[in-house]
């Protein structure tokens, strides 16, 4: 699957990063497209969604791989004043 890893601001396109992931278990772990493991694993809740886990994890492997981080990004905040 697709992950967005960056949303759009101020005109820049976002940026995305593909996804595998295997199940044995209750256990994800990533992948990559080969099927050989990354090392980032994850317990699945009881009703939790895999597609949910695998991004969360996804998006942590990939800041940590270009060492980005979303906490400095600018705030844009809408012109449409405080209601």
């Amino acid at each position: 699957m697709w992950v967005t890893v960056a949303p759009p601001i101020n005109g820049d396109l976002d940026a995305v990063v593909e996804a595998f992931w295997f199940v044995e278990g209750d256990v994800l772990s990533l992948c990559d497209e080969a099927g050989r493991a990354t090392g980032q694993t994850e317990r699945l809740t009881v009703g939790g969604s895999d597609r949910a886990v695998a991004s969360r994890l996804r998006k942590r492997e990939w800041a940590a791989e270009t060492g980005e981080s979303a906490f400095s990004r600018p705030l844009n905040y809408s012109r449409h004043g405080v209601a």
